[in-house]
C-alpha cells in the first residue's frame, strides 16, 4: 500500500480501494522534474516501469506505479496523477454601472478603451455620486475605495464627477486594467413639434426630457396659476402643442402670430405630450400669418390634430346650448366647446357654419371638441338654396310658349361660384350617370345638392368617386373654392 505521498511538496490524496494518488497543482507549474517523498508496507518497494522510483518524477501523463511486497509475489498497480489547475483569467472588465442616489439616463461601457460614459438627467443637482459596478468574476478592485456584498461593489464616500475619475481593476491573473469614467448632464435635444407629439406605440417619446422646439403662437390662455400657450409650426397632423407657462412669465410678452423659440420639458398631460417647465422663450419674427388645415369632422376627431389649430368647413348645427354645440357633416358629428367663453358664442339649428378652433380632449366624456378662439372663429355661411323655374301664370290668357328654336340643353353646368379661379388648383368634376368624379382634390371636398342637403364628405384624393342619390344639380365645394355638376 501506498500510506503517504508528497509532490512538489503539497500531500497527495490517497485513495486506496481505487487505488489511486492525486495532487492539484497551480497553472503554470512545472510537471517534469517534481520532487516526491513517499511511505509504503513495510519491506515493500515502488518501482515504476519495472524501474526502482527515484526521488524525481515526471508528472506530464498520469504514471502508474507498482508496489511489491517484501514477499516479491504479492503486487498493487497505483495510478498516479497531478491535476494542473485552470489557467487564471485575465478579464479586468467593468460590467455594469451605476449610482447609489439615482439611475443614469445611459450607460456606455467601452471594453477595447476602458472607458465608462454615462448620462444623469439635466436637472440632477450635484455631480457627487456614489459609483456602484460589478466586475468580471475572479476580479478585484481596491478594497480602500470599495465594499463588496454579493458580488456587487460599491464605493465607501462619494465622487466628485465634475472631473473624469479612475477605477483600476485587477483580474485573476494579476493584469490590471485602469477604466476611465466620465459623467455628464443629458443635453437638450433640437426637434420639431411632430417629433415631441406624436405618440409611438401610444406613448410619448421624450416625455421627461428637456427639448428645444420652434413654433406659431396660435393661442394665449391665462390661467390662474399662470399661462397656456398653444404654438404650431405646420399644417397638418401632429403640429400643435400646448404649452405650460407657470407664473405667466414669458406669455405676458407673446402675441398671436409670434414666432418663437422654446427650451423647457417635455410632459405627460392626459396622455399627450406637453411643453413644462421652461427656461426660456425668443421671439424670433412676429406678425407671422397662421395657416389653418381644413379637415373634416373625422380628423377631428383624432388624437393626431390635438392642440392644432384646424378649420371645418360647411358644418350643420344639430343642436346644444350655452357653452357647448354640437355640429355634423354626411357621416360624424362633433362639440363646438365654448372654453374660453366667448360672449356671443351662440349657434342657429340647422344652420351652416365654418368654424376654426383648437383640437381638445377632454377626458370627463372622453371626447374630442373644437375650441375657437374668438367670435371671429366661427363663421354663419348660407346653405346652398334650389332654384325652382318660374310657371307660367295660370291668369294669362296667353302663356309665352317655350322657343322652339332656342339651343338644345348643353353639358352639365360646371360653372365655378365663389371665389374665381378653381382651375388654379386643378379641381375638376363631372358626372356618368348617378355618379360624380372629382378629381384633382387638394382639400377636404363636401358636396350639397341645390336643397343644402349634405350628401358626402371627402379627404383630399387624386380621384373621389360620389353616388348621387337622385337627379339635379350638386355644389362640391372645398376651403376656397365651389363648382356645380348637374346628374340628370
Amino acid at each position: 500500500e501506498i500510506l503517504k505521498m508528497s509532490i512538489g511538496g503539497v500531500a497527495a490524496t490517497i485513495d486506496g480501494t481505487e487505488a489511486t494518488v492525486s495532487i492539484d497543482v497551480p497553472y503554470g507549474t512545472d510537471l517534469t522534474e517534481m520532487a516526491v517523498t513517499y511511505r509504503i508496507s513495510q519491506d515493500a518497494r515502488m518501482v515504476i516501469n519495472d524501474e526502482p522510483a527515484t526521488d524525481t518524477i515526471d508528472f506530464s501523463q498520469p504514471i502508474t506505479a507498482t508496489i511489491i511486497a517484501g514477499d516479491s509475489v504479492n503486487r498493487k498497480d497505483w495510478t498516479i496523477s497531478v491535476n494542473v489547475g485552470p489557467k487564471p483569467s485575465s478579464d479586468n472588465s467593468i460590467l455594469s454601472f451605476s449610482f447609489v442616489e439615482t439611475s443614469p439616463v445611459s450607460v456606455t461601457i467601452d471594453t477595447a478603451n476602458a472607458t465608462i460614459d454615462a448620462v444623469v438627467t439635466y436637472n440632477l443637482d450635484s455631480l457627487k455620486l456614489t459609483p456602484v459596478i460589478t466586475i468580471a468574476e475572479f476580479a478585484s478592485v481596491s478594497s480602500t475605495l470599495f465594499k463588496s456584498s454579493k458580488g456587487i461593489f460599491t464605493a465607501k464616500t462619494k465622487w466628485d464627477f465634475n472631473e473624469p475619475k479612475a477605477i483600476a481593476v485587477r483580474a485573476e491573473d494579476l493584469t490590471e486594467k485602469v477604466w476611465n469614467v466620465r459623467i455628464e448632464r443629458e443635453k437638450t435635444q433640437e426637434l420639431t413639434i411632430k417629433d415631441i407629439a406624436k405618440l409611438d406605440g401610444g406613448l410619448i417619446a421624450n416625455v421627461g426630457k428637456p427639448v428645444i422646439t420652434e413654433g406659431i403662437v396660435i393661442h394665449i390662455v391665462i390661467t390662474a396659476k399662470g399661462a397656456e400657450l398653444y404654438i404650431q409650426d405646420s399644417a397638418g397632423m401632429w403640429s400643435g402643442i400646448m404649452v405650460v407657462d407657470e407664473g405667466n412669465i414669458y406669455a405676458a410678452t407673446l402675441a398671436i402670430g409670434d414666432r418663437i423659440k422654446i427650451s423647457g420639458i417635455v410632459e405627460e398631460n392626459f396622455g399627450m405630450a406637453r411643453i413644462g417647465q421652461i427656461e426660456a422663450i425668443t421671439v424670433l419674427n412676429s406678425d407671422i400669418k397662421i395657416h389653418t388645415d381644413t379637415i373634416i369632422v373625422e380628423d377631428a376627431l383624432s388624437v393626431a390634430y390635438q392642440n392644432a389649430l384646424v378649420t371645418i368647413d360647411s358644418v350643420i348645427c344639430t343642436g346644444g346650448f350655452d357653452n357647448l354645440y354640437t355640429v355634423c357633416d354626411s357621416t360624424n358629428s362633433i362639440y363646438i366647446y365654448n372654453k374660453y367663453r366667448i360672449s356671443d358664442f351662440a349657434f342657429e339649428v340647422d344652420s351652416m357654419y365654418r368654424i376654426t378652433g383648437i383640437v381638445y380632449y377632454t377626458s370627463a366624456d372622453n371626447s374630442y371638441r373644437i375650441v375657437p378662439r374668438t367670435a371671429d372663429d366661427i363663421v354663419k355661411i348660407a346653405r346652398p338654396v334650389e332654384t325652382k323655374p318660374i310657371e307660367p301664370n295660370p291668369i294669362d290668357p296667353n302663356p309665352i310658349e317655350p322657343n322652339p328654336i332656342e339651343p338644345q340643353p348643353q353639358e352639365p353646368d360646371t360653372t365655378t361660384v365663389g371665389i374665381v379661379g378653381l382651375t388654379d388648383i386643378g379641381l375638376t368634376a363631372y358626372t356618368t350617370g348617378h355618379t360624380i368624379i372629382i378629381e384633382n382634390a387638394d382639400e377636404a371636398v363636401i358636396v350639397f345638392d341645390i336643397a343644402g342637403r349634405l350628401i358626402a364628405t371627402a379627404k383630399p384624393a387624386q380621384r373621389i368617386v360620389i353616388n348621387a342619390p337622385h337627379t339635379g344639380i350638386y355644389i362640391i365645394r372645398t376651403r376656397q373654392k365651389a363648382i356645380k355638376v348637374v346628374v340628370e
